[in-house]
């Protein structure tokens, strides 16, 4: 029983984990931008992970798994920074680091790519589809910048490209020309667009 306990907190971390990265794909979304719903709704996903990681670190000290010190220091000095800038992004990472520190990284991985592959497709096809909206920049030489579902042109490349990184590094040096071909092939496609 014990062990069936334990498979389903790991699940349940996993997740609670492709959740946030849900919400921090569609926090960089046009829609995001323009429907307080949305936002709403996001923040609220966004903030039900964060108790999720956080029960999941009580959980572990309660099991009397350690923390290290140099883990201790670092949630200390996200705290003093937190409180001397306002700036809690640190403390975010100090969490998620606490949380997920029990995980495999190949399957995180691997359930970060999927998750940020297919919330990366539903906004450029909805937005394809104008069911996102696809904010336009005109450059200094007339031509348009598309968004793609995104807030800012330049969003939509990086999400792409962290996507690649994290397929180049699951696949190792299992990778194939065809595979470099056609990510150099969408890539261009974007540099259009984008």
């Amino acid at each position: 029983m014990g062990k069936k306990i334990k498979k389903c907190a790991q699940n349940y971390i996993y997740i609670a984990f492709s959740i946030y990265l849900v919400t921090i794909l569609l926090q960089d979304t046009s829609l995001y931008r323009i429907s307080g719903m949305i936002e709403n709704l996001v923040k609220f996903f966004k903030y039900a992970c964060f108790f999720s990681f956080c029960i999941k670190i009580l959980i572990d000290l309660m099991k009397k798994n350690k923390i290290s010190i140099v883990m201790i220091c670092m949630m200390v000095l996200s705290i003093i920074i937190y409180f001397s800038s306002g700036n809690k992004k640190l403390i975010i990472l100090m969490i998620l680091l606490l949380s997920l520190r029990d995980t495999d990284e190949n399957k995180l991985l691997s359930i970060s790519a999927k998750t940020y592959l297919i919330t990366y497709l539903i906004i450029v096809i909805g937005s394809l589809l104008n069911l996102i909206p696809d904010w336009t920049y005109e450059t200094l030489n007339g031509s348009e910048r598309h968004s793609l579902g995104f807030y800012y042109p330049t969003i939509t490349v990086a999400r792409y490209l962290m996507i690649v990184l994290m397929y180049v590094y699951l696949k190792k040096d299992k990778i194939n020309v065809f595979e470099i071909i056609l990510f150099q092939i969408i890539n261009i496609i974007l540099y259009k667009c984008t």
